[in-house]
C-alpha cells in the first residue's frame, strides 16, 4: 500500500515534472525550428560569434553567482526580507556582471581574435542588468510548485524571440541577427517576470548573512560546473578557426539537446518536493533512488541514439554549409547522457546543506578534465575536447555515490545499480542500429532516421523489459508504468494501489 504523503509528493513531482519538460522543449523546440532556419541564412563563423559573447557573460556570472534562487527554494518559511534579500543580491551580482562586461569587451575580442564580440559585449551588459532585476515571484511560484507559470512566461519570450530572430536574419544574414534576439529575449523576460506575477520586489540586505552560510560554497560550486560545461568551448574558441568552432558550438547544442533538457526539467521539481518531505530521510532516499533509476531509463538511450543518427541528423538540419558537424553531435549525445545521471545526487546533497562536498565533486571533474583534455587534444583536436567530457563525467557518477553514501546513509551501490540495466540495453541498441544502418546502405538521409529511430526504440524497450523481468521488477520507469494501467484500469471500488 502507498499513503497519502508519498502519493501526493508523487503527483507534486509528476506534475512539476511535465511543466517544466513542456516548458524547456517547447522552448528548445522553438530554438531548433530558429535553429534550421537561420542555419541556411548566416554561417558557422556568425554563430561563433555570438557564442563567444554568451561564454564571456556565463563565465562572469559563474563566479560571482551566490545562487540566491536556490537558497530562496530551499528556505522552509522564507519571510519578505528573505524574499527581498535574494532578490536584491541576484541585482547585485547582475549590476557587477555589467560592469565587467563593459571593462572586458575589448580584451575578450583581442582574446578570441574575433572584433565583432566587442560590441555584442556591450549590448549583453544591458541585458544583464534587465535579467538582475527579473521579478522573483516566478522562484516564489516554482517553490510553491507552480510551475506553469513558468511554462508561460518562457514561451511567450521565446515564440518572439525565434520570430525576430529569423525575419532579422533574412534581412541582415550575419550575427547581428542572433544578438537582436538575444536581447529582446532579455527584455521580454524582464516584462513578462512583473506582468504574470504580483509579488514586488524591493532592496532589502537583511538576510544577506543567511543566504551567505548556504551560498558561499555554490560559488565554487558554480564556478567548476560553469567551466566544466564551457571551458571546453573556451579552449575552442581560443585554438580554433571560427568556422571549426562554431561547428563545435553547434554540434554540441544538438547532441546535448534532448538529454540535457529531458534531465534538468525533471530534477527542478525534484529539489523543491524533497524539501518538503526533508525530515523523513528514508523517503528521500527512496525517491532520489526513483528518480534517477526513471531519469537515466529515459536519458541514457536518447543519447546513445543520437549518437546513431548524428550524420542524417546534421544534414537535415542545418543543410551543406555544416559538413563536418556529425562527430560533435554524436560524442555530445553520449556526453550529456552521463552528464545527467548522477542530478538526482547533487539535489540530494543541496538538500541537506552538503554544498561544500557538491563542490569538491566538481573540482575533481574540472581537475581530470583539464588532464584528459591534455592527453587527448594532440591526438583528436577538438573531438579530443569532448572524449574528455566524457571521461571526466563517468568519474564524477562514482564520486557523487560515494559521497552519498558518507552524508545520506544511501549505499554505493544502490545508485550505480540504477545506472547498469539502462546502460547495458543503450549500448546493445546503439551497436544494433549503427549495423542495420550499415548493411542497408541508405543514401538518403530521411530513409536513415525513419529506420533508425523505430528500430532503436523497439530494441531498448524489449531488452529493457526483459531484464525488468528477470531483474524481479526493481522500481523505476517500468513500475511507474504498471502502477499507472492498474490505477488506469481497476475496478471501481478497488483499493488504492
Amino acid at each position: 500500500m502507498t499513503n497519502g504523503a508519498d502519493i501526493d509528493a508523487k503527483k507534486a513531482m509528476l506534475h512539476g515534472a511535465m511543466w517544466t519538460v513542456a516548458m524547456r522543449w517547447g522552448g528548445k523546440f522553438l530554438g531548433l525550428i530558429s535553429t534550421i532556419i537561420v542555419a541556411r541564412l548566416v554561417l558557422p563563423e556568425d554563430y561563433a560569434v555570438i557564442a563567444m559573447a554568451m561564454l564571456v557573460v556565463g563565465l562572469l556570472e559563474a563566479f560571482i553567482d551566490l545562487g540566491a534562487a536556490t537558497a530562496l527554494i530551499r528556505e522552509p518559511k522564507p519571510n519578505t526580507d528573505f524574499i527581498n534579500s535574494a532578490w536584491t543580491l541576484r541585482f547585485c551580482q547582475s549590476a557587477i556582471v555589467s560592469l565587467l562586461l563593459l571593462t572586458l569587451a575589448s580584451p575578450c575580442a583581442a582574446f578570441f581574435n574575433e572584433p565583432n564580440v566587442a560590441p555584442i559585449l556591450l549590448l549583453l551588459a544591458g541585458c544583464m542588468l534587465l535579467n538582475g532585476a527579473n521579478n522573483f515571484g516566478l522562484v516564489l511560484a516554482r517553490k510553491a510548485l507552480n510551475f506553469a507559470l513558468d511554462f508561460k512566461v518562457q514561451i511567450i519570450a521565446k515564440s518572439c524571440q525565434v520570430l525576430a530572430t529569423v525575419i532579422a536574419a533574412y534581412y541582415l544574414g550575419d550575427y547581428r541577427a542572433l544578438a537582436i534576439g538575444v536581447a529582446l529575449g532579455y527584455l521580454l523576460g524582464f516584462i513578462l517576470s512583473y506582468v504574470m506575477h504580483p509579488y514586488r520586489p524591493w532592496f532589502c540586505t537583511r538576510a544577506w548573512p543567511q543566504i551567505w552560510q548556504f551560498s558561499k560554497w555554490l560559488i565554487i560550486a558554480n564556478s567548476a560546473q560553469y567551466l566544466l560545461q564551457k571551458l571546453d568551448q573556451l579552449v575552442a574558441g581560443r585554438t580554433g578557426t571560427s568556422h571549426e568552432f562554431g561547428l563545435y558550438n553547434v554540434g554540441g547544442d544538438l547532441g546535448q539537446l534532448p538529454t540535457a533538457e529531458l534531465g534538468p526539467a525533471i530534477i527542478k521539481s525534484f529539489l523543491p518536493v524533497l524539501s518538503s518531505i526533508q525530515d523523513q530521510p528514508e523517503r528521500v532516499n527512496r525517491g532520489v533512488l526513483k528518480v534517477l533509476a526513471i531519469l537515466n531509463t529515459l536519458t541514457l538511450p536518447v543519447g546513445f541514439g543520437i549518437a546513431v543518427i548524428a550524420d542524417p541528423l546534421g544534414n537535415l538540419m542545418l543543410g551543406p554549409n555544416w559538413q563536418g558537424v556529425a562527430p560533435f553531435i554524436a560524442l555530445f549525445g553520449i556526453c550529456s547522457a552521463f552528464k545527467v545521471a548522477p542530478k538526482p545526487l547533487s539535489s540530494l546533497l543541496l538538500l541537506h546543506g552538503y554544498s561544500k562536498n557538491q563542490s569538491g565533486i566538481l573540482v575533481i571533474e574540472l581537475v581530470s578534465f583539464i588532464l584528459a583534455a591534455w592527453l587527448l587534444m594532440p591526438l583528436y583536436g577538438l573531438v579530443g575536447l569532448v572524449l574528455a567530457r566524457i571521461s571526466a563525467a563517468i568519474l564524477v557518477i562514482f564520486a557523487f555515490c560515494y559521497e552519498a553514501q558518507q552524508k545520506c546513509a544511501l549505499p554505493f551501490w544502490q545508485p550505480l545499480s540504477t545506472l547498469v540495466r539502462p546502460l547495458a540495453c543503450a549500448l546493445i541498441m546503439y551497436w544494433s542500429c549503427t549495423e542495420l544502418l550499415k548493411q542497408l546502405n541508405l543514401n538518403n538521409d530521411l530513409y536513415q532516421l525513419a529506420v533508425a529511430i523505430p528500430s532503436g526504440a523497439l530494441i531498448y524497450g524489449v531488452l529493457m523489459w526483459v531484464l525488468w523481468l528477470l531483474c524481479r521488477k526493481p522500481m523505476g520507469l517500468e513500475q511507474e508504468i504498471c502502477l499507472w494501467l492498474a490505477q488506469k484500469f481497476k475496478p471501481k471500488g478497488s483499493p488504492q494501489v
